[in-house]
């Protein structure tokens, strides 16, 4: 009870989208690093490949097979056919044979903990499960649920559901022994089934816990054992 009581539950910033989008997750302000013997730098706290042209000021963002400039790294973003050749030089070439996407995705940005929710277009609410107590969005990969009852909207996210009357928000975090009944009624084979894993006393919670609970081992032998630590410039 100690440990859970320090749990830390706050909620992340929801964003909705009604058409196909991507987040740019930065972890706060968007920090910019030197690249060595080019007029470049790189945004060091994003996973996407961000890099800034210091002779013009303009940021390229590298989508594979698509890319993206603006003059801030927050956006907004604009798809471009291809960036200048001092870009290229400094990027590995996109090898791999997955497709561009017909229509770009629109590019979110974040700097604070954040999820993004995108519909191909407005959201369609359809029913799940045989007494109708929920309905869910249809065109969307993610899980979202409202309950006919009270219209409180549901989102899973990275494992716990989140609580709201309205898309917009404010959120607030769910104890999953908390969630509504028809939760634990949603049909396993239906498009929402996966969600039941975070649902308790389903079979599929039940899984995952015991999953969890197995030791993971590993042997290692002190005398072949290495460890280096580099750093990109000053710790």
């Amino acid at each position: 009870k100690k440990s859970i009581a320090e749990l830390k539950h706050d909620p992340p910033k929801i964003i909705f989208a009604q058409e196909p989008s991507e987040l740019v997750l930065y972890d706060g302000t968007p920090r910019t690093m030197k690249i060595e013997k080019t007029d470049m730098e790189y945004v060091a706290n994003c996973i996407f490949a961000v890099l800034k042209d210091t002779k013009s000021g303009t940021y390229y963002l590298s989508g594979n097979k698509i890319w993206y400039s603006a003059k801030d790294p927050l956006g907004p973003w604009s798809v471009i056919a291809k960036p200048p050749a001092d870009i290229l030089k400094v990027m590995p070439a996109d090898t791999s044979k997955t497709p561009a996407p017909k229509k770009p995705p629109k590019l979110v940005t974040a700097t604070e903990p954040s999820e993004l929710v995108w519909s191909d277009g407005p959201p369609k609410w359809e029913p799940v499960g045989k007494e109708g107590k929920l309905l869910y969005i249809t065109n969307t990969e993610s899980k979202v649920v409202k309950e006919v009852a009270t219209g409180d909207v549901f989102v899973l996210a990275s494992g716990r559901w989140f609580k709201s009357k309205v898309t917009e928000g404010p959120w607030s975090v769910v104890r999953p022994d908390q969630l509504p009944q028809g939760f634990s009624d949603i049909p396993p084979a239906s498009a929402l089934g996966p969600a039941r894993v975070a649902v308790p006393g389903t079979p599929e919670a039940e899984e995952a816990m015991l999953d969890a609970q197995v030791p993971q081992t590993a042997a290692v032998d002190p005398k072949k054992a290495k460890f280096e630590v580099k750093y990109d410039g000053d710790p």
